[in-house]
């Protein structure tokens, strides 16, 4: 779902770490940080160091 004024959004690269994916989304939605949360299907937060490839394959 795109939001009027914002640019375009594109598909996290699936060798970037889940840090640089939460600092963008907190960057692009002007969020505060600490504001996103990724977790495993479980419930339980991935970790920051973990790759985009893991929270793919976990899902």
């Amino acid at each position: 779902m795109a939001t009027a004024g914002k640019p375009r959004v594109r598909a996290a690269r699936v060798d970037s770490t889940i840090r640089k994916l939460i600092v963008e989304i907190e960057r692009r939605y002007e969020l505060p940080r600490g504001s996103v949360r990724i977790v495993r299907p479980n419930g339980r937060r991935i970790g920051s160091d973990s790759t985009v490839r893991a929270l793919l394959n976990a899902w």
